[in-house]
């Protein structure tokens, strides 16, 4: 082994970079708490100038003097008063039209305030900084009401933003005494970890691991499935480009533990092994993906645990110990894609099939009636059919006014129709806008209805004994975003089960041969948390209700039904 000069050693560029790391850290938490204490204290100071307005604009006397115009400046004489009392800068009483009855310096008396008002005027309470004659300053604003309920002028309370820097001035030593001691304890645990460090890379310097990193992914660049290997403390010793790719890494892996490179999840249970699965599918990102992770067992001894003498140990040799772990991963984003467009279409061939057979059971029952010669009664049950299908339409529209969502709902009807299920729409549902996150809308909503019916069919039980199977669907639009709320007549999700089911890979359906379940919800999840929303499950029954934001326009949408 080579020696290197003692500052291009492992060892003493882990133990610069933790303490460089701990003292950026450091002086950016300083920085950080200092401006979260002076934002803290603002609010204090603000809160405490609202408490002093507020109690003032309630004194009778203020509101009567108002009222009369103040002619002995007895409100001068109160300001000042409470001003020295509560230790604020300012306490100024003007009427509703802005001119001042009070104010530290009288020569300011009976000109108009320099700060705007209008919220106060309205009736409201405002806080905020705010600069005015006397400088910048955290002020509360408190309107005075007449006898009559109405805004009869305003009391504003302040404290100079001078005053709020010299209480901070004051915290800042004892917080930086605290960060001090905490960097003195993360450079004790840096000495640490590039001792322990330079004893599990048994002495091997940077470019000695460099090259046996280059040696070894050679070996991994023609496979065309993603792999990674693990030690058995979990860190990744391999990890091939299309395993980069699949996991969207960038840059030096190697050594990294799987917790540090993967987002909580499935992805990360599977990779871990913490769930023990053959052909796990889970979704990572907007990628679908099939992951195996198989033990490994060199030599029946583990690799890596302690010296090379203690390798060479023939008890040891006997032991079977688990070197690690390889975790190979297939992207099947795409056939998966063509499994969901293929059970579309078959939803779709199940939906006009339907519509077929209750369009043939119609004309039949309207021949009989003209065989029989009832007119009337054929005309009136013409009318009644052809009405009921536009009705639905017009009613849908009307809720919900983006086409998207709109023929969605119509389709998932006729679905839910076919299969015994009434699926209907809240009377309160209202979309106005129209979605500008169309396949984030559909993926929701689509699975939730999927999953409702599913449910609701209620397989295996007789329908005596459940009664007339149905799913209710309510969308709602607030601000940009989207409220999906559906509930089922099934018997729902456990308590145990609420957190289980958006699991990649967690069903309670049956799985045919070659397909997938347990995805729907997953996606669900997914597409809920890039968005930032929520997902809530209740009951009885099965109750979903998930808020989508970002995803409705607020321009109503203007549509016509044709009739």
């Amino acid at each position: 082994m080579k020696v290197l000069p003692r500052w291009r050693r492992l060892s003493t560029q882990i133990l610069v970079t933790q303490l460089a790391v701990l003292l950026v850290c450091g002086g950016f938490a300083f920085g950080l708490s200092a401006y979260f204490i002076r934002h803290r204290l603002d609010e204090s100071f603000e809160q405490r100038a609202l408490s002093v307005a507020t109690s003032l604009a309630g004194l009778p006397v203020v509101r009567h003097d108002l009222r009369s115009g103040d002619p002995h400046r007895d409100l001068q004489t109160l300001a000042e008063r409470v001003r020295r009392r509560t230790h604020v800068t300012y306490v100024v009483i003007a009427d509703r039209h802005g001119i001042r009855y009070s104010h530290p310096d009288p020569w300011k008396i009976g000109k108009h305030v320099s700060t705007p008002f209008h919220q106060v005027l309205a009736g409201h309470d405002w806080v905020g900084i705010q600069t005015g004659t006397l400088g910048r300053s955290a002020r509360g604003k408190s309107p005075v009401f007449g006898a009559d309920g109405q805004v009869i002028g305003e009391v504003s309370v302040g404290t100079l933003e001078s005053r709020v820097s010299q209480q901070l001035a004051g915290l800042l030593p004892t917080l930086g005494l605290y960060l001090g001691l905490a960097m003195l304890i993360g450079a004790a645990a840096s000495l640490a970890l590039a001792a322990r460090m330079k004893r599990r890379t048994f002495g091997l310097e940077l470019d000695e691991i460099a090259d046996l990193l280059q040696e070894r992914e050679a070996m991994l660049h023609g496979v065309r499935e993603g792999v990674v290997a693990l030690d058995k403390s979990g860190r990744v010793r391999l990890m091939n480009d299309e395993a980069r790719d699949l996991l969207d890494l960038h840059g030096d892996v190697v050594g990294s533990s799987v917790e540090e490179l993967v987002p909580p999840g499935r992805l990360r249970e599977v990779i871990t092994g913490a769930v023990a699965t053959e052909d796990a599918t889970v979704v990572s990102g907007q990628r679908m993906l099939v992951l195996n992770r198989m033990p490994v067992r060199l030599r029946d001894r583990q690799v890596g645990a302690g010296s090379r003498s203690e390798l060479a140990s023939p008890a040891d040799a006997r032991r079977e110990k688990q070197y690690g772990a390889v975790v190979t991963m297939r992207d099947r984003t795409e056939p998966e894609e063509l499994l969901r467009q293929l059970d579309a279409a078959a939803s779709l061939t199940s939906t006009l099939r339907a519509q077929t057979h209750e369009f043939t059971n119609r004309m039949h029952t309207l021949l009989g009636l003209l065989e029989l010669e009832r007119y009337e009664e054929a005309s009136e049950f013409l009318t009644r059919v052809s009405g009921a299908h536009a009705a639905l339409t017009e009613r849908v529209s009307d809720q919900v006014r983006d086409p998207v969502l709109a023929a969605l709902v119509i389709a998932k009807v006729s679905a839910a129709s076919e299969r015994g299920v009434v699926l209907q729409l809240d009377p309160r549902a209202s979309v106005p806008g129209r979605v500008t996150g169309p396949v984030d809308a559909v993926t929701v909503v689509g699975n939730l209805i999927d999953n409702a019916i599913d449910a609701a069919t209620r397989a295996g039980q007789p329908a005596e004994t459940c009664g007339e199977p149905w799913v209710s669907v309510d969308l709602r639009s607030r601000g940009s975003t989207l409220a999906v709320t559906v509930t089922d007549s099934g018997p729902g999700v456990r308590d145990e089960h609420r957190e289980a089911i958006f699991t990649d890979g967690y069903s309670t359906k049956s799985q045919a041969a070659g397909a997938r379940r347990g995805v729907g919800l997953a996606l669900i999840a997914q597409t809920v948390s890039r968005r930032g929303g929520t997902i809530q499950v209740g009951g009885p029954g099965g109750h979903f209700h998930v808020s989508l934001p970002g995803v409705i326009d607020s321009e109503p949408v203007q549509v016509e039904v044709l009739r």
